[in-house]
């Protein structure tokens, strides 16, 4: 599509914007004392409680159906949405296999949104039948069962799974023309084989275990990362301090929901790029983004409300927003 073919899309993502929750929102999410007067914040922002899930997860989910609804009603083809849903499908796929293996059912796991027909992914693993599958799994979808199979490590076939993940995502992005799309995936693959390394290096993994598991897809020089990352943790982040990644570095080595905060507010930065962009997929994108870091925040703040965690460490953990 040309970038004037956006029109009607970008309109509709404007119009939406205002929608978003605003830094006053999320104030008074932080500070309401009960998480009954949490949920009135949001209620009063339009958000819905009703459902079958708890009024909690009932919340997130009216929420992600209303982002992706409108996401496929502004688009002219739905099809261009497909990179956006990349990695919920390949973790459902995870999801798929590791239920087939234990016996759960696999519905309660699932991600969404998601391209997959949830049904056919669950009877492909049951029937062995990988062929039902899009075309772009079906290949993971078999050597991820094949592997699990043989060696009975499910760490094996997340490994599969994961790369093939992160190399469709970024494939698609540069596919689909949007520049920014395709600087946000490159960050996240890198952010991706950051954490592999750093958690390799914690459990003491083998140089070719580590090899195997990186993505390829990365920012940096993955024979360094991978080297580093064998020698252990300090020589690990020893070298990514000498990288463009020091920041991410710093904050892995703080914990993994630092690193995990701190690399979705870098996206959601990246994505305000989009507030200056008035035709193309851009703006498209960056919504989705902003959505999706606003519904980590709520999670976070409703279900720590729930828990009884304090206003600081709640603050500790509440994701930049977009607006």
């Amino acid at each position: 599509m040309k970038d004037a073919d956006y029109a009607y899309a970008v309109a509709r993502i404007r119009a939406n914007e205002r929608y978003l929750l605003s830094k006053a929102d999320v104030e008074r999410l932080v500070t309401a004392k009960t998480l009954s007067e949490a949920e009135g914040v949001l209620k009063e922002r339009g958000w819905n409680f009703d459902g079958e899930k708890g009024e909690i997860e009932n919340a997130l989910e009216n929420e992600q159906k209303k982002l992706w609804s409108l996401l496929c009603e502004s688009v002219s083809d739905r099809k261009q949405l497909d990179v956006l849903c990349v990695q919920n499908d390949f973790f459902n796929l995870k999801a798929a296999l590791k239920c087939m293996i234990t016996g759960k059912d696999a519905k309660d796991f699932f991600a969404f949104p998601t391209s997959l027909d949830l049904e056919t992914l669950v009877s492909a693993f049951r029937d062995h039948d990988f062929e039902a599958l899009p075309p772009f799994m079906r290949e993971t979808a078999k050597t991820a069962y094949e592997t699990a199979c043989r060696t009975e490590n499910g760490q094996s076939a997340d490994i599969i799974i994961d790369k093939a993940a992160l190399k469709l995502f970024l494939k698609l992005s540069k596919k689909s023309g949007c520049a920014l799309l395709e600087e946000g995936a490159k960050y996240i693959c890198t952010c991706a084989d950051i954490k592999i390394a750093f958690r390799s290096a914690k459990a003491q993994k083998g140089l070719a275990f580590i090899e195997n598991a990186l993505s390829g897809e990365s920012d940096l020089d993955e024979k360094l990362l991978a080297k580093n990352a064998a020698k252990g943790v300090p020589e690990l982040l020893g070298y990514l301090e000498k990288t463009a990644y020091a920041k991410e570095g710093a904050l892995i080595s703080k914990s993994l929901a630092a690193f995990e905060k701190g690399t979705d507010d870098a996206v959601t930065e990246m994505m305000k790029k989009a507030k200056y962009v008035f035709f193309g997929f851009e703006p498209v994108a960056a919504f989705y983004y902003a959505k999706t870091a606003e519904l980590k925040t709520v999670r976070v703040v409703l279900f720590a409300k729930q828990a009884g965690i304090d206003e600081e460490t709640i603050r500790e953990r509440v994701r930049t927003l977009y607006v």
